[in-house]
């Protein structure tokens, strides 16, 4: 048998055997396709077995051939859309020329309803301008507010005693001060509230009093020493502590408690009456108008004299009484007085003086009283001598007889 032998000696495109690259030296059998560049060869023995044998198509035929099958494609799309466009134009004809005849059919029928709609809207629009006739128009432009006139005004019940600050770029209101009762605080917030160019309200500084002078109260309770007392507030930002005490030491007590416990000293009024101190002060002025012989006694506010007084001092009493009255503390002065008689009217004092001496010359006794030398019509401490008897000294003051025995 015969071989044939292909080999490429390295050409360019290669040589292909069956559409695989052929690779050094191959034998090859007949029937094959041999591609050699752009040639394609077929192989076959003349004297063997003949076979029809069908060459693939190139790649560059195979584009071709698409190509044209979708151009055709494409150009049998395009005649069946012309043929639908112009059957639709056809029929959007028929339609015009049938929409024309319903118009004409129609026309008459819409005039009439046209000529109804142009008189029911001429009565509409007459019902509209009448009915704004009595409607104020909408305000469109808005109004500039005085922010500062209309806070005054809003704060004006509380001026003396709510301060406020408002920063107008940012809507911020700030509050501090005393309002009396929760009420207040609640209608001061409504009326800010309503107001639309406050953004924030910050009442965080507002106290209410009402609430601070009851858990003092509730306090004050507790002490059994301390139940006559309480605290008020009779306008904001003012605290009365009010009450009667007995001694000076229940008041320290409490005046202790208070400076400690109580944040608002610098806005309270100690009214407190200390029964001990009242006492004193009535005896004091019982001393300096020269009456004596007087009892008194006080229990919650009220003051009762008691006793008799020298004739002819009714006067001197009577401005006594206007005196006690004007005592913090005293709210009534009540007395029970008799006048004595001439022998009883006169006043003791020989406990305040010390008589040493006594010396007479002719019908003139002069005595020596507290290391000093007197005799008739001489003034002892605001006193005159009215006589001088070897065992009494009368004096006289302001109608007063008093004396002093040696």
């Amino acid at each position: 048998e015969e071989e044939l032998i292909v080999e490429d000696l390295g050409s360019r495109n290669g040589t292909l055997i069956d559409g695989k690259k052929l690779e050094g030296k191959q034998t090859v059998k007949p029937g094959v396709l041999l591609t050699i560049g752009t040639s394609v060869f077929s192989i076959y023995d003349r004297e063997g077995k003949m076979q029809t044998i069908i060459s693939p198509l190139m790649p560059s035929i195979v584009k071709v051939l698409q190509g044209r099958e979708q151009q055709e494609k494409a150009e049998e799309a395009a005649r069946v859309a012309e043929a639908k466009a112009q059957e639709a134009e056809r029929k959007l004809q028929e339609a015009k020329e049938h929409q024309s005849e319903e118009v004409e059919r129609q026309a008459s029928a819409q005039s009439a309803f046209i000529v109804i709609g142009i008189v029911t809207g001429l009565f509409i629009l007459s019902g509209v301008v009448i009915s704004t006739l009595f409607q104020s128009p909408a305000e469109i432009t808005k109004e500039e507010v005085d922010h500062e006139q209309v806070l005054a005004k809003v704060m004006e019940p509380y001026q003396s005693s709510v301060r406020y600050s408002y920063n107008p770029r940012t809507g911020r209101l700030f509050l501090v001060g005393h309002v009396l009762s929760s009420n207040d605080h609640n209608q001061l917030i409504y009326d800010l509230q309503n107001l639309t160019f406050i953004n924030q309200l910050d009442e965080t500084g507002i106290v209410i009093d009402e609430f601070v002078w009851q858990e003092v109260n509730q306090v004050l309770t507790k002490n059994p020493n301390w139940r006559g007392i309480s605290l008020q507030s009779p306008v904001p930002g003012k605290f009365v502590l009010t009450g009667t005490l007995e001694t000076r030491d229940q008041a320290d007590e409490l005046n202790d408690y208070m400076a400690t416990n109580f944040e608002y000293l610098d806005r309270l009024e100690n009214r407190v009456v200390v029964e001990e101190e009242v006492m004193r002060t009535v005896d004091a002025r019982m001393q300096e108008s020269g009456f004596f012989e007087i009892i008194t006694n006080f229990d919650n506010g009220e003051l009762f004299l008691s006793g008799g007084i020298p004739r002819g001092s009714d006067q001197r009493f009577a401005q006594l009484i206007e005196n006690l009255r004007k005592i913090p503390g005293v709210r009534v002065v009540k007395t029970s007085i008799s006048t004595l008689p001439q022998a009883e009217s006169m006043i003791n004092v020989s406990s305040n003086y010390e008589v040493t001496g006594m010396s007479k010359v002719g019908d003139t006794i002069s005595v020596i009283v507290n290391r000093k030398i007197v005799s008739r019509g001489d003034v002892l401490d605001g006193m005159t001598i009215t006589e001088i008897t070897p065992r009494v000294i009368f004096l006289e003051r302001d109608d007063v007889i008093y004396r002093i025995d040696y």
